[in-house]
């Protein structure tokens, strides 16, 4: 998305933008919060780079026609901002200007800072795919990584009822047969600690040590919203089930893209049972970070296109 090539800005590198259009609020969010996270971490190794400008901005993509004061539905001039000013953006510019490392590593980080407290309304979620036949499992291996609640929800299958210590939602009912075309249920799941959750839970003003990490220690984060689907939208006569593991809003989403730990456990969960293929739902964009027993990193432009259909574009089989 991003690269870094020579300029004749005084630190004598800026960054670059190469990728598709911007077409979408959450599109421009994202690429400006991962811009200035690659800053921060640039700055964090020593290394001060020019941050692009209006090239590199998501929200000019989208809002900026050649003057300031035509950026009339920016959410950043709607916060009363205009043209950026008063944002920490105006101090990484002095910075760099200057030379100053140090006070540009300050202000990357408060603008990371600044982005976050948008509430943008983002609907991020971790989309998973098993075979139909494996719905049982799938169901069993949430319930590994699951907070229980009492009284379970129970799915009857023709040879077996399954109890789900699961907080359903959308329907009073408690009962529910196999083969119904979806499930809705509300969670809390644990994930190994990493810095990400951590600051989540921190923020929320729970009883959170302090000091680093313990991977060993977890942490419930929650509620998470669990869409079990059967017949999925576009997907006539699928024989796969999609597990859509969705989150609260905004800071949820922000966390569920940045914690390593959260997109560990999914994979496991995947390896575990095993999963088809997984994807992270950006809205407007996605990731597939696992298609077929592999695990990967793969870009796609619509986070629902269909396993089969990923399948023929990265070009990977069963």
């Amino acid at each position: 998305m991003f690269e870094i090539i020579k300029s004749d800005q005084p630190a004598g590198l800026e960054l670059a933008y190469r990728a598709d259009r911007i077409s979408t609020d959450g599109q421009a969010w994202e690429f400006s919060f991962l811009k200035w996270k690659l800053l921060l971490s640039l700055c964090s190794r020593g290394i001060l780079v020019a941050d692009g400008g209006r090239q590199t901005c998501g929200f000019c993509a989208l809002y900026f026609f050649g003057h300031e004061d035509e950026c009339e539905d920016c959410p950043i001039k709607k916060t009363r901002h205009p043209g950026c000013q008063g944002t920490p953006f105006r101090d990484y510019l002095i910075a760099v200007e200057k030379g100053y490392l140090a006070l540009a590593k300050q202000a990357a980080a408060a603008e990371v800072e600044f982005l976050r407290s948008f509430q943008m309304g983002l609907d991020f979620s971790y989309m998973l795919y098993f075979e139909r036949d494996q719905l049982w499992d799938a169901l069993q291996g949430v319930l590994g990584i699951a907070w229980p609640h009492e009284p379970p929800a129970l799915i009857h299958f023709p040879d077996r009822v399954l109890s789900i210590p699961l907080h359903t939602w959308g329907s009073q009912e408690k009962d529910f047969q196999h083969n119904e075309p979806e499930f809705h249920f509300a969670t809390v799941l644990n994930f190994a600690e990493d810095a990400a959750i951590l600051e989540y839970l921190s923020a929320r003003n729970d009883n959170i040590h302090s000091g680093p990490p313990d991977p060993d220690k977890k942490q419930g984060v929650g509620m998470i919203y669990l869409t079990v689907t059967q017949e999925i939208p576009d997907q006539p006569g699928s024989d796969l089930v999609l597990f859509n593991f969705g989150t609260t809003g905004t800071n949820m989403s922000i966390l569920f893209q940045e914690s390593e730990s959260i997109r560990k456990t999914f994979v496991d969960l995947l390896k575990k049972i095993p999963g088809v293929c997984g994807v992270f739902n950006r809205e407007s964009s996605g990731q597939v970070f696992w298609l077929n027993g592999q695990q990967l990193a793969e870009e796609i432009s619509d986070p629902y296109r269909p396993p089969a259909e990923i399948e023929a574009t990265l070009g990977t089989s069963r």
